[in-house]
């Protein structure tokens, strides 16, 4: 029996597929190495098994944990099956090959060709980095299948050491393409458990999976050149973007610093582009990459990608950073607090000065609406906008001097009893405070 949650027992079939032990199991699912009995070969079987909203039943049955996770675990189902089938459609040497996909137990299986070998991510901790020569071939082989796979209107979304696959005989394999496990996180807004923090792009952790392009591929190969050449990863894009949103600048290190002189600088800087927080200042495609790497610099790389979708503004950084329980708040320095009290006050206080002012001369208001004072800067641009607190605005609401003033000053209503009828002058402009 696997000690594995919810895995599939040695020796079970499913089909005419002998299941043999695991091979590896993440949140979407359990892969296993088993034998086709038919053709009497070895074969990977990926079956559908989100363990946040399903569980191992009885005969083997995979069942949703609750009657209100079944809606979300039959829009997955038929997302892994669809995805199942793209991937039958390509037969690629660096593209991982399905053979079949079928339903059985209550989920569904992907049977995949078997490859021997090992990961990249398997690799990389026995040795910290890789010669440039090996991640070239590993690079360009990823580049060869990516392109083909985006030429089809399909990305992978989640790649990474661990899902790139290094054949015994040489060539390297993508595996486990996330874009069904992505549109299921987008689903039932799971984000950031199903995203690899250092290798995931700002974009990813959106919602709106329409960011997504072939920019986004590029930024994950990117990230995992960045650990082959550096011997750590990136920092995660949350990260990155706390920096960015503080205007601290972009804390990641650019491989150009950390690894010069130890590569090409053409494959250095093809890195960092790959890298770029913004999918608009990344290489538009794999071509345009690929020119990078081999030291040109085609204008599609720096010019006419404004029109494209996966830009990130402020307001979407601050949104994601906020939402993001792996950050930690910054502890803010004790005397900020103290000095926006203050300012506050005072302001108020102005405020309060020109009414009384207004009431005391008998006049009849008029509308008025201070002009708002520049407030003092702050290097802290985390925390969301406020209204600014310095507009007091008297409105006269009733003519015939009925009702009280409705005055607004920091954010609250107070009512003015209306003074006595006196008779009214002209009126008297007030100077701007």
């Amino acid at each position: 029996m696997s000690a594995i949650p919810n895995a599939l027992p040695s020796d079970f079939d499913v089909h005419w597929y002998k299941i043999s032990r695991v091979l590896g199991h993440g949140g979407f699912g359990i892969t296993y190495l088993a034998l086709d009995t038919n053709l009497d070969q070895a074969v990977a079987i990926k079956e559908y098994l989100p363990g946040s909203i399903a569980t191992r039943g009885p005969n083997q049955q995979v069942l949703p944990l609750t009657s209100e996770h079944a809606t979300d675990y039959a829009w997955g189902l038929e997302r892994f099956i669809s995805e199942g089938r793209t991937l039958a459609r390509f037969d690629h040497p660096a593209v991982v090959r399905v053979l079949s996909v079928f339903e059985a137990h209550g989920t569904a299986y992907l049977v995949m060709r078997f490859e021997r070998g090992g990961t990249l991510g398997a690799a990389l901790k026995d040795k910290k980095t890789l010669p440039e020569d090996q991640l070239v071939n590993i690079l360009e082989a990823c580049l060869d299948g990516l392109e083909t796979v985006h030429k089809a209107g399909f990305i992978h979304r989640d790649i990474k050491p661990p899902n790139i696959y290094l054949r015994d005989g040489g060539g390297a394999v993508l595996i486990d393409f996330g874009s069904a496990r992505q549109a299921m996180s987008e689903h039932t807004q799971t984000l950031t458990t199903l995203v690899s923090p250092g290798y995931a792009s700002f974009e990813q952790y959106q919602s709106d999976g329409k960011q997504q392009g072939p920019w986004t591929d590029i930024y994950a190969l990117a990230a995992t050149a960045y650990r082959c050449v550096t011997g750590v990863a990136p920092l995660a894009a949350v990260d990155r973007g706390r920096g960015i949103l503080e205007d601290k600048g972009d804390p990641l290190i650019p491989c150009s610093e950390l690894a010069d002189g130890a590569y090409s600088s053409s494959l250095l800087a093809a890195i960092d582009a790959g890298l770029r927080f913004r999918g608009d200042d990344r290489p538009i495609d794999i071509a345009a990459w690929r020119a990078l790497m081999d030291g040109a610099v085609p204008a599609s790389v720096t010019a006419g990608l404004s029109s494209r979708v996966a830009s990130a503004d402020p307001a979407e950084i601050e949104t994601v950073v906020a939402d993001t329980v792996r950050v930690p708040e910054p502890a803010e320095p004790a005397t900020k607090p103290e000095k926006k009290r203050w300012y506050r006050r005072k302001r108020v206080w102005l405020a309060a000065v020109i009414i009384l002012l207004i009431l005391a001369s008998g006049e009849e208001p008029t509308d008025i609406e201070t002009t708002p004072q520049p407030a003092p800067e702050s290097s802290d641009e985390t925390s969301p906008p406020t209204e600014d607190i310095t507009d007091a605005v008297v409105q006269h609401s009733d003519p015939g001097g009925t009702k009280p003033h409705p005055i607004a000053v920091d954010n609250a209503v107070i009512e003015v009893p209306e003074p006595a009828p006196l008779p009214v002058p002209e009126p008297v402009p007030v100077a701007p405070v």
